[in-house]
């Protein structure tokens, strides 16, 4: 999924890295779909996945806290293993 969405940004002429994913209604749609039934806190976090460069950033710019990217975090690691 993750890869098709780069490659599916990329043919629409889109930038194709990992910034545009976070807000992209197909990669949020797949996630919903592999995921189905969770909360919106768990869809906010899993838009991540796979971006740990976007999380980085957004800490380092000071745009997310130190304690929502640890939040992100958990999440990610808890529901991907």
């Amino acid at each position: 999924m993750h890869e098709y969405v780069h490659a599916d940004l990329f043919f629409q002429d889109q930038p194709a890295d990992h910034d545009a994913f976070i807000d992209y209604s197909d990669w949020i749609q797949g996630i919903q779909d592999i995921f189905p039934g969770q909360t919106d806190a768990f869809y906010d976090a899993m838009k991540y996945a796979g971006c740990a460069d976007v999380l980085d950033g957004l800490v380092s710019a000071g745009e997310m806290s130190t304690e929502e990217y640890d939040r992100i975090k958990d999440i990610l690691n808890n529901s991907l293993r």
